[in-house]
């Protein structure tokens, strides 16, 4: 059964899923002053190198200096982590090469995750990246439960496999987890950097950087979607529609690139369109478990436990298989007072925690 490798820090994921377009008046932010600003996008050997130095380091601390592989892994782990080695701590304001990582003792998920997949690597250990589109989090800052991307290391040697995470908001759970190609890792870092530069007003760099992600994967949803914005805050609509269309053909149900083509239709005037589109997002809304969970989770912060109720109930049925659904309908029982139905699903809670070999969280005590 894989071992649930959990350390000591954690992050915040990976692709940033932009949902919304707020205008779609270009930045006017004049071309040489981005070439002035806007260091040179790196190449994907200039992102995974890692210092000499830290080599030398690794050979001598990590691979000589544990001879089972599982000591090795973990004193990997505070290689990586600890102030004597490279004191690594969570920092979400830019995703950094590993190089810059390192020198600078900071990193997000995504960042944290190509180091750490280089080094094991090089410590001879099957390392590969392993992405959720749908992980559910608490924001520990403002304990905000929101859905983002995640990604964390998967590693495997003999029988053994375990999962290395780098995440202060510890996801609650995690949908559709796999692992991921090389190429499509990458593809990650330059979406991540797109969207930063983006948010910068940085157009030109953004827009190289999405190519160069999409280069590596044309298939991934969130780049195509974080494009999408990009060209409607650009104004050109037309091919902000275009991209959106290649995004919705890879997710036909994607919740935030349906959002955004809604916004489009309306500020084209097309308003037939974008109720259409509505309503279909209404209907993908209405068969996602974790949609019903959060608005259960809302009701119950309310103290409106009979909708809480009703919400939770529905994520159940539409996933029987996710021990977080039952435990939350074990606590609006309680709430109002059905004391033998909180037992029951608190009881079927444990046993699908059990069979997935995943704790469940103490989402009462967040709450």
């Amino acid at each position: 059964m894989p071992i649930d490798f959990q350390l000591r820090q954690w992050v915040m994921l990976g692709s940033l899923l932009i949902s919304s377009v707020l205008a779609a008046a270009p930045v006017q932010t004049p071309a040489a002053t981005q070439l002035a600003t806007v260091p040179p996008m790196p190449s994907a050997a200039q992102v995974l190198a890692v210092p000499e130095a830290v080599l030398a380091r690794l050979e001598v601390e990590v691979i000589k200096a544990k001879r089972s592989p599982q000591a090795r892994l973990r004193r990997l782990v505070e290689f990586m982590l600890d102030a004597e080695g490279l004191g690594l701590v969570y920092d979400n304001s830019r995703t950094r090469t590993v190089t810059e990582a390192i020198l600078e003792g900071k990193a997000n998920c995504l960042s944290f995750t190509l180091a750490f997949m280089e080094l094991s690597r090089r410590a001879g250990f099957h390392t590969r990246m392993m992405e959720s589109e749908q992980a559910l989090t608490w924001a520990l800052e403002d304990r905000t439960l929101f859905v983002a991307g995640h990604v964390s290391a998967y590693v495997r040697f003999g029988r053994h496999r375990f999962e290395v995470n780098f995440d202060p908001n510890a996801p609650l759970l995690r949908r559709d987890q796999h692992t991921v190609s090389d190429d499509r890792a990458m593809a990650h870092y330059y979406n991540n950097r797109a969207a930063e530069l983006m948010a910068q007003g940085e157009r030109a760099a953004a827009q190289e950087h999405f190519d160069e992600a999409l280069k590596l994967d044309a298939t991934m949803v969130s780049t195509l979607n974080n494009q999408g914005v990009l060209l409607m805050r650009a104004g050109d609509l037309a091919a902000a529609e275009v991209v959106y269309a290649q995004a919705l053909a890879e997710d036909s149900d994607n919740l935030s690139v349906m959002a955004n083509l809604i916004n489009l239709y309306r500020l084209q005037g097309r308003l037939a369109k974008a109720e259409e589109l509505e309503q279909q997002l209404e209907q993908s809304r209405a068969k996602d478990p974790l949609h019903h969970f959060l608005i259960g989770v809302f009701a119950e912060r309310s103290g409106d436990y009979t909708a809480a109720l009703g919400h939770f109930q529905t994520a159940v049925k539409l996933d029987r298989r996710e021990a977080l659904f039952e435990q939350a309908l074990a606590r609006v029982h309680l709430a109002l007072g059905n004391n033998d139905d909180a037992q029951r699903h608190q009881k079927r809670a444990l046993r699908l925690s059990e069979r997935s070999g995943r704790a469940l969280p103490d989402v009462e005590q967040s709450l």
